[in-house]
């Protein structure tokens, strides 16, 4: 297959408990948090992990899926095989970004300094949340939109296959879907689907 830009895609089938979560349709077009992250030391993920309960639940935020290969991740394309990856669900993309900002959230990612390397975004959402709990499955299709017209053209063929696949398309098939919020990532469109 010959490559057309950049392109990671991952399925999260594991869905852990939520923290704090709020009535999905309270929120109809609430924000992802997005982190792929390699860790290098146990122990302080372990206390930064152990600081974030309150900190989701002060801002409505939880657990749509995290994990990594082997561990309820399956990466299909691209880098990063051998990372962990999160996906929260907050109310709007700007609580992900409150939550992300919050001085209690700062304090508590200073847990994590010189523990791995991590990549975050804010993802902008399509409507509410149509798939939560441990049945539920995603797939993240990050991509950086160098080649605007085979970009767009991949959004199409996303979408339909996702909707003909019994699944729903989460987040928008447009450029600056994603903000960066840390790390080094060359991705700006983030596509997530979900099925039950």
């Amino acid at each position: 297959m010959q490559r057309l830009w950049g392109i990671l895609a991952a399925a999260i089938l594991l869905a852990s408990p939520a923290l704090g979560q709020t009535d999905p349709a309270k929120s109809a077009a609430p924000g992802y948090l997005v982190v792929v992250g390699q860790s290098s030391d146990r122990a302080a993920m372990g206390r930064y992990a152990g600081a974030l309960p309150p900190i989701y639940a002060k801002h409505q935020g939880y657990y749509l899926g995290i994990g990594g290969p082997g561990r309820g991740v399956t990466w299909l394309q691209g880098p990063w095989r051998d990372r962990s990856l999160v996906l929260g669900r907050f109310p709007t993309r700007d609580a992900v970004e409150a939550f992300w900002w919050d001085e209690d959230y700062r304090s508590a990612v200073r847990l994590r300094d010189r523990a791995g390397v991590f990549s975050v975004l804010a993802v902008a959402s399509t409507g509410p949340t149509p798939f939560q709990g441990a049945d539920a499955g995603f797939l993240l299709v990050m991509l950086a939109s160098s080649e605007a017209d085979r970009a767009d053209l991949a959004g199409e063929t996303f979408a339909r296959a996702v909707v003909e696949s019994g699944g729903v398309v989460m987040s928008p098939l447009a450029p600056a879907t994603a903000r960066p919020l840390e790390g080094d990532t060359v991705f700006d469109r983030v596509w997530i689907a979900g099925w039950p």
